[in-house]
């Protein structure tokens, strides 16, 4: 159970605010604001507001990855994989024959997007998971669950572009969002899946999601957070970092299908000449170079794995790592020179360093 990043984003009267002035420089302001509290005042906020700690799907399905990975499953690690599993199926939402995983709070992100919305990011992540527990165990249970979810992203998810050969499904069931990164989430787990399923559609979808993905590159390698025009060219360190993982998944299980090598290494040269600084170091964003986040720290470790770049793993976990991490067995949020935000967030930081210290020995489980 944890506190999240987002709570206090999403507070009744930040919502109230963001939806009654929709247009982007007040959702900046009140973000901004939102922010500033969080990183100033967060626990007497939290209580004033009545946040409470909550489980994420997302996170479990992280741990649940990375205990996987162990080289000896005792019986103290089964228990926690059968703990996470029984967490992840009991948060399962259904819609009608198939379904999905959300989050457990109220989101603004130009609309609202109400709690236990099906997120395709946070599906993708449990149909990840839920594919490795059935190569592991054998568990049946878990392959069922992962294949209900693929067919509903891939059937009744909307569709916000589409032509013979590309797609581009929405960031949850609700909007019509066009998001890249979520694009290949998707991609990603719909590849893995096929490897373990005998649905020829898994493959045929996601090499349409990844053409769309790949076919919008821009020039100089990188990609923006939004695909439509009218959104802000955004370009963070994080987001790039799930297209190149989820480019590396594919190319892996989509065997001969997958012809997208040029546009991989395009993308992981924009992101090493300039997500890093000359030392080493990521940045959150192109626009907030200085900010050094768990997030980023684990993230950039996975792709790293991904792409069998030892020492780029290496200096991260050693050089960064300490930067942000409590002796206690947690991680901080963020720093941004001797400021330092001391809030642990479970999903933000620890289950993804969680996954990307699991990696370091084992990157496939098969």
């Amino acid at each position: 159970m944890s506190y999240d990043l987002c709570d206090i984003d999403n507070l009744r009267i930040t919502l109230f605010l963001k939806r009654r002035f929709p247009n982007r420089l007040v959702r900046r302001i009140v973000s901004e604001i939102s922010g500033s509290i969080r990183k100033h005042v967060p626990l007497v906020t939290r209580q004033i507001g009545g946040v409470k700690r909550q489980r994420f799907s997302q996170s479990d399905s992280f741990f649940l990855r990375a205990l996987l990975r162990s080289e000896e499953l005792g019986d103290e690690t089964m228990t926690e994989i059968k703990r996470l599993r029984s967490r992840i199926l009991d948060d399962y939402q259904v819609r009608g024959d198939g379904g999905g995983w959300g989050q457990p709070y109220d989101w603004y992100s130009k609309q609202l997007i109400p709690k236990h919305t099906i997120r395709a990011t946070v599906t993708s992540q449990v149909i990840k998971a839920f594919v490795e527990l059935h190569i592991v165990f054998q568990d049946q249970v878990a392959l069922d669950y992962a294949i209900k979810a693929a067919q509903f992203l891939c059937t009744d998810f909307p569709v916000c572009y589409e032509s013979e050969d590309e797609l581009c499904l929405a960031y949850t069931e609700i909007d019509n969002l066009l998001v890249y990164n979520s694009n290949m989430m998707i991609a990603g787990s719909l590849a893995m899946l096929s490897s373990v399923s005998d649905i020829p559609e898994f493959r045929s979808v996601a090499s349409r999601l990844v053409r769309y993905t790949c076919n919008r590159q821009q020039s100089d390698g990188s990609w923006t957070y939004f695909s439509d025009s009218a959104s802000p060219p955004k370009i963070d360190t994080y987001h790039t970092a799930y297209i190149l993982e989820n480019l590396k998944i594919c190319e892996k299980y989509l065997g001969d299908q997958y012809c997208w090598h040029n546009s991989a290494e395009r993308g992981h040269n924009f992101y090493l000449d300039s997500l890093f600084h000359p030392d080493g170091r990521p940045k959150l964003s192109l626009t907030r170079p200085d900010v050094l986040d768990s997030h980023v720290i684990a993230q950039c470790m996975i792709v790293a794995k991904y792409f069998g770049n030892e020492g780029k793993f290496n200096s991260l976990l050693y050089d960064y790592v300490p930067l942000l991490y409590n002796p206690e067995g947690y991680l901080y949020f963020r720093r941004n020179g001797r400021n330092i935000e001391k809030t642990p967030y479970v999903r933000w930081g620890d289950s993804w360093m969680a996954f990307a210290l699991a990696m370091e020995d084992k990157v496939y489980i098969c």
